[in-house]
């Protein structure tokens, strides 16, 4: 969450989501595998299994969608959900992203209307991730 935190307020102050913040995540990932697999007991085929599966089907979609529709998305936002898709696994990594989406949404219908953006205008994603993060959460996913 800490992560995620610093991450939403980065790319709402400048636009972009550092690689140092997907490394420093990507360690972190490391340090939860290896610890599951040697304290856990957990197969690492199995932990591989999930969050390869996670990370590579959520960052690969975000990253269709990326190179297909031109300014949809950042590739910081594609970075970011494969991390939390290696984290989460692809069930609640796609929770994740549908709270997110939903949240995003709303948001921008707002600002449309009351005139405060206007349809090229690019809205970072992260800071709402934070709250689809949140989200999934409480729904207990």
């Amino acid at each position: 969450m800490i992560w995620l935190g610093v991450i939403g307020y980065i790319d709402a102050k400048e636009r972009i989501i550092p690689n140092s913040m997907i490394l420093i995540a990507l360690a972190v990932w490391l340090v939860l595998i290896l610890l599951e697999i040697f304290l856990g007991g957990t197969p690492w085929t199995q932990l591989l299994a999930f969050s390869g599966i996670g990370g590579l089907v959520c960052g690969g979609v975000l990253f269709l969608i990326a190179i297909i529709v031109k300014s949809a998305l950042g590739m910081g936002d594609v970075k970011m959900f494969f991390v939390l898709g290696l984290l989460y696994g692809l069930t609640d990594t796609y929770g994740i992203l549908l709270f997110s989406v939903i949240i995003m949404g709303i948001v921008s219908v707002a600002l449309l209307i009351a005139k405060k953006v206007t349809t090229k205008t690019a809205i970072p994603m992260a800071p709402f991730v934070v709250f689809g993060f949140l989200l999934s959460i409480l729904a207990g996913m």
